[in-house]
């Protein structure tokens, strides 16, 4: 069990799990007793002392927000379909397809150094104004 945790997440994301994430991993699997505790112990045994893997929190974080939003569209739309909410059933797609589209966007925020030059830029285009009277 252990060593299909490992083999799938090293496919996933190409690099080996640490301990903390083998636990998680396993607690989503459904095991019988006996095996889940042999296979704490195992993964306790090989545990190192290092961090949690950031790109396997962002993934599993992205996938639980994408789970959530897609459950409340699908109940936003059954309470349309009753005829409790205040939309027309031609806005259903449009729910879902916007919940389906839920992800993270990794280039949001300023990074002073990185971006210095595209901030040169802007900050001496030369822009046709309108004039104002005031």
């Amino acid at each position: 069990v252990v060593f299909d945790l490992v083999v799938g997440f090293v496919n996933k994301h190409n690099k080996m799990p640490t301990g903390k994430v083998l636990e998680l991993e396993l607690k989503k699997v459904q095991l019988p007793d006996d095996i889940r505790i042999n296979a704490t112990e195992c993964i306790g045994e090989c545990k190192s002392k290092s961090d949690l893997e950031h790109e396997y929190l962002v993934s599993e974080t992205e996938k639980w927000c994408k789970d959530r939003a897609v459950y409340i569209a699908i109940m936003e739309s059954i309470q349309i379909i009753d005829g409790k909410g205040d939309q027309t059933e031609e806005v259903i797609p449009e729910i879902l397809q916007k919940a389906l589209g839920v992800n993270f966007d990794p280039n949001i925020g300023h990074d002073y150094i990185d971006n210095s030059e595209d901030r040169f830029e802007f900050y001496n285009s030369k822009e046709s104004r309108i004039p104002w009277d005031l």
